[in-house]
Order: C-alpha cells, then structure tokens, then sequence
C-alpha cells in the first residue's frame, strides 16, 4: 500500500479503489527545493449521470470541466496534461485510486 499526502487532500493507492485506470494521473516536477505536486481527476457520479474533471494545483481543487458527456471532461483533462508534459511535468496514471477528502465527510466518489 501507499499513501501519499497532497495539501488537505489524503490519497491511498490500494488493491481496491474508486477511479479506474485513466481517471487519476499524478504529475510531478523536479525543482530545486524538492517536487512540485498536481494531479488530475476524472470522477463519474452515475446517480446523476455526471462527470467531473478535479485539477488540484498548490493543494487547491480547481473543477476544470463538468457535464453528462466522459468525452468533453476527458478532452480537457488530456489538455491540462498535455500543457503539463511540455513544460517537463512526468505525469503518471495510477490505478485502485481512492480519494479522500478530510475536510468533507460526505462526499461520495
């Protein structure tokens, strides 16, 4: 298992998780006094049948898309990640990516 601590944001990487493959990517920069941290999140909430794409920046949730069509969400996520990669961000997807969120107990992902 692994854990890593982003801001007020706490994700674990485990054997069983909440977004798929594709749906959370972590991107790193190396800077002189350490890594600099963003991640992107794409999370579908089939109750409403709605998605929504998380930038998370300074350890600051940014929403950069939300809608009922994966396609639109997608597109900017691959955006915002493509603009990462060609200013020398590594940008890694993982899998089994649970999200949570202890400032607020009653969000569902």
């Amino acid at each position: 298992m692994k854990f890593l601590l982003i801001g007020l944001i706490f994700i674990h990487f485990a054997e069983a998780g909440d977004l798929p493959a594709k749906n959370f990517w972590l991107c790193l920069q190396k800077r002189a006094t350490g890594f600099a941290v963003r991640t992107l999140r794409l999370h579908h909430f089939p109750e409403e049948d709605r998605y929504m794409m998380i930038y998370t920046r300074q350890g600051q949730d940014q929403v950069k898309c939300q809608g009922t069509r994966r396609s639109v969400c997608e597109k900017a996520l691959n955006k915002i990640k493509a603009d990462l990669e060609k200013n020398l961000w590594e940008c890694k997807s993982f899998q089994n990516v649970r999200v949570f969120y202890p400032h607020y107990t009653d969000i569902k992902y």
